[in-house]
């Protein structure tokens, strides 16, 4: 389905800027 793998591919990019975000929220 598009709509499933539109939704695993949103989480993935959700879950990478919060990777990458969380250092600056440290700081």
């Amino acid at each position: 389905m598009i709509g499933g793998d539109w939704q695993q591919r949103r989480e993935q990019a959700m879950a990478a800027v919060s990777l990458l975000l969380e250092p600056l929220a440290v700081q």
